[in-house]
């Protein structure tokens, strides 16, 4: 009887070890702001175009989400991925009364200011914007309004905004005025 409650009391140990080292930041979900940074920082430092499209939106994607654009955060993201840390707020969260189509129906919205850090120094290299959706990608449902974040089937998150003290953003153009994104 008691090796039977050891094991499952180690076996749930295990199961949170796990789940912790896999989800680092608490966020429950998996990509989360921090994914879609790393897997943005990624995608500038491997010069991949198609991967950063598939985590920005609006001003970042505008802006960064071509050749050139990643060419230019290249050269001035120079701080290695894996020395950093983040630390992560919502600046804004709400309910839509009815759902917002951003790919599939979207009933919750959070907005993150991210900020990136040395992790030696705990200097701030950057900060980051990030907007992450949470519904369904089937038809609207009524029944999914007002419901906690976890609740939503379909979460989705993507990088809007990179500034830094360090560089100095590309200058937004005409066509992507609709995009900025005001802090």
């Amino acid at each position: 009887m008691e090796i039977d409650i050891s094991m499952k009391i180690l076996s749930l140990l295990i199961l949170f070890t796990l789940i912790t080292a896999c989800d680092p930041h608490g966020f429950g979900y998996d990509h989360n702001p921090a994914w879609v940074l790393d897997t943005a920082f990624r995608a500038v430092g491997n010069s991949d175009q198609e991967s950063f499209l598939e985590v920005s939106g609006k001003e970042a994607l505008c802006l960064y989400g071509n050749a050139d654009g990643i060419s230019y955060l290249k050269q001035r993201l120079t701080f290695d991925v894996d020395q950093v840390k983040i630390n992560h707020s919502i600046v804004e969260s709400k309910h839509f009364k009815i759902p917002e189509f951003v790919g599939f129906w979207s009933y919750y919205t959070e907005r993150y200011k991210v900020d990136v850090l040395d992790k030696r120094s705990g200097e701030l290299l950057l900060v980051a914007i990030v907007d992450c959706n949470f519904g369904t990608a089937s038809e609207k449902d009524e029944g999914l309004e007002n419901l906690t974040p976890i609740k939503y089937k379909k979460k989705e998150c993507k990088l809007i905004k990179v500034s830094s003290s360090k560089f100095e953003a590309l200058p937004i153009s005409a066509r992507c005025e609709m995009f900025r994104i005001q802090l």
